[in-house]
């Protein structure tokens, strides 16, 4: 799995405890994770791009993976046929909770 996070931080040590923040509660599936990068987002200030690649144990099945994902947002769209990537941001329409810190939140399934 492949995760591109864009979070609120002041600095990349704060940015990198939200990606944690989203991958603790599905912790016991993980077998490990590698920050690929973490840097000030170029268009918004205030605003880290975090790159996260993640290898499980096993697969995730479709209820553990569902369940991560509404911790973390209300509201997401799935991309592909099948789905093969997932995408939220708070600036979706009917999106009424995104976790805190979390600007958008893009995963890529099959990586």
């Amino acid at each position: 799995m492949f995760i591109r996070l864009f979070s609120y931080a002041s600095n990349g040590l704060e940015s990198k405890q939200i990606v944690d923040n989203i991958l603790k509660c599905i912790n016991v599936y993980i077998d490990t994770v590698e920050f690929v990068s973490c840097k000030p987002y170029w268009k918004i200030s205030g605003v880290y791009e975090n790159e996260v690649r993640v290898v499980f144990k096993n697969d995730l099945t479709d209820v553990q993976l569902n369940t991560w994902l509404y911790k973390i947002s209300d509201k997401w769209l799935y991309l592909g046929s099948p789905v093969t990537e997932v995408l939220a941001s708070e600036t979706t329409k009917d999106c009424h909770y995104i976790i805190d810190g979390v600007s958008m939140i893009n995963v890529i399934l099959d990586d």
